[in-house]
């Protein structure tokens, strides 16, 4: 990031150049991995890369995919370190999209093997989700949702298109 704004983004390189859904970064223990899923395998099936740096080619990992289930398979957040533990947290998505995270402990990584387990699930009783959730500084972020029919809701679509066609 430079003064006053962010530097221009580049294309991640990865072998076969899938399009991935929510590609997650994490430097581990000098080596660069890369969670996300292949577009046109959805959301069940996570899988995992690794580079020596975020600029380098990404090669697939030998224990990838690394999880194949509607619960967790798709990252909600970059992993963190909790207490002595790194924490991996994925969506669940079994009864509706983004209805929740599964917490799983990833208890080894290197560029050979990959394992975790699941330790906690969270939902919410009366809305939909979390669907991410980031943890920084001692402060978490989160998101969640409700489903609802509104009959304004075509006409404020069309006046938000409208908003974003007009040219000043």
């Amino acid at each position: 990031m430079r003064r006053g704004g962010f530097d221009d983004p580049y294309e991640l390189r990865i072998a076969g150049s899938p399009r991935l859904l929510d590609p997650t970064p994490l430097i581990y223990d000098q080596t660069t991995y890369l969670f996300g899923n292949i577009a046109s395998e959805g959301g069940s099936v996570l899988r995992l890369w690794f580079a020596r740096t975020l600029c380098d080619e990404f090669v697939e990992h030998p224990a990838s995919p690394i999880r194949i289930s509607p619960n967790g398979s798709r990252m909600a957040g970059a992993p963190v370190r909790i207490d002595d533990r790194l924490v991996r947290f994925g969506q669940d998505f079994r009864r509706s999209y983004g209805d929740g995270l599964a917490a799983f402990a990833i208890t080894h990584l290197d560029e050979r093997d990959y394992r975790e387990e699941i330790i906690r699930e969270f939902h919410f009783k009366h809305c939909l989700g979390p669907h991410t959730l980031n943890l920084s500084h001692g402060e978490a972020a989160f998101d969640f949702y409700t489903e609802g029919f509104s009959l304004l809701a075509g006409l404020r679509r069309w006046g938000d298109r409208r908003a974003a066609c007009r040219s000043d």
